[in-house]
């Protein structure tokens, strides 16, 4: 506990007791010089962490903007894929023409359409739809798989 500051004379200013007579501070007086200083260090914290975040990149994927055909754009593709049917028990199309799987590569290379929709059976096994799409993925750019699916037994008409 601090001591007591004697009465100055009158006329005379109060002057602050020596630090040296103040004594060993308080509990309370610690509390007090601490709070300011966790505030700052807070502050300090929340405005360091706002700092990095701003500075990171918004997105981590790049995105080309949508160019319009005057800028010297490509045009863009109106037409469908070329759809390659399977089913279920084997016989392969191409555009709803019967063909043979081991037809099939050479009659994609002649059409030079740069998508394929294979369009199997859901009867079909997985192991024949991926022996599908290995044999004709090397000559698209893109392959996409549709399963249709059988309809139920008991399913309403």
């Amino acid at each position: 506990m601090r001591r007591a500051t004697p009465p100055s004379p009158p006329g005379q200013t109060a002057r602050p007791a020596p630090a040296h007579e103040l004594g060993p501070p308080d509990a309370d007086d610690v509390a007090a010089v601490q709070t300011p200083f966790l505030d700052v260090l807070l502050l300090t914290v929340c405005l360091l962490i706002t700092r990095a975040s701003n500075t990171m990149p918004a997105h981590a994927v790049e995105i080309d903007p949508p160019r319009v055909a005057g800028e010297g754009a490509e045009p863009v593709r109106a037409e469908r894929p070329v759809v390659v049917g399977v089913a279920a028990d084997g016989r392969v199309t191409i555009d709803d023409e019967p063909t043979t799987l081991d037809e099939l590569p050479g009659r994609l290379a002649r059409l030079e359409e740069p998508e394929a929709l294979v369009r199997v059976d859901g009867a079909l096994p997985t192991t024949a739809t991926l022996d599908v799409v290995a044999r004709i993925r090397p000559l698209v750019q893109s392959v996409q798989v549709q399963v249709v699916p059988r309809p139920a037994a008991n399913a309403p008409r």
